[in-house]
């Protein structure tokens, strides 16, 4: 292989010569112990992060059906002591419509405090925060919603480590190939 090499330049060699060094390249890196080690180690680590994304699904999912089955107690509190006020403070020169609009304000300000946007936190503080802490049902929610979308992009960044991902094919077969690690799409013609 080297003989043919030092001779000759790689565009100028015959296509058997050209395919016996790429293979033997191929299986040179493939049986590299250091390149085997980084993939190994690579989707160990994946494992793991899929262990975990998975357990946070699950608290996410039970966190969803204990918020669906739970009345949101702070609007309906507020709601009830605006009607007993309007019952005690009824009154002939009242509108209606002003306490509709009170309604809609309480409304519009606990739509405000329970933003997901409203948190603001680095990913690194999120890791830390203990969610079994927090009180609040909707502020959990939110953290573990955002503690989920964290994993998850950590697993989709492990992944395209070892892998590249198959963006599909045109009309004319070439195949579109995204790489992580290296800028733009690469397009595999046919030969």
């Amino acid at each position: 292989v080297t003989q043919n090499l030092s001779d000759t330049s790689f565009q100028s060699l015959s296509i058997d010569e050209k395919l016996e060094i790429l293979a033997f390249l191929c299986n040179d890196l493939s049986a590299n112990k250091r390149t085997v080690e980084d993939v190994d180690r690579n989707l160990d680590e994946v494992t793991v992060l899929k262990h975990e994304k998975l357990e946070i699904e699950k608290r996410l999912r039970r966190l969803k059906f204990e918020k669906s089955n739970q009345p949101n107690s702070n609007n309906v509190k507020k709601l009830a002591t605006l009607i007993r006020e309007k019952d005690l403070n009824s009154s002939d020169n009242e509108s209606p419509d002003e306490s509709d609009t009170e309604i809609t304000k309480i409304e519009d300000e606990t739509a405000v405090t329970n933003d997901p946007a409203a948190v603001t936190a680095d990913d690194e503080d999120i890791e830390t925060i203990d969610e079994s802490k927090i009180d609040d049902l909707d502020k959990r929610l939110t953290l573990i919603t955002r503690k989920y979308a964290l994993i998850k992009r950590r697993v989709i960044d492990k992944h395209s480590r070892t892998r590249a991902l198959h963006l599909g094919q045109d009309r004319y077969r070439r195949r579109y190939w995204y790489f992580s690690h290296l800028p733009g799409i690469y397009i595999e013609g046919l030969t």
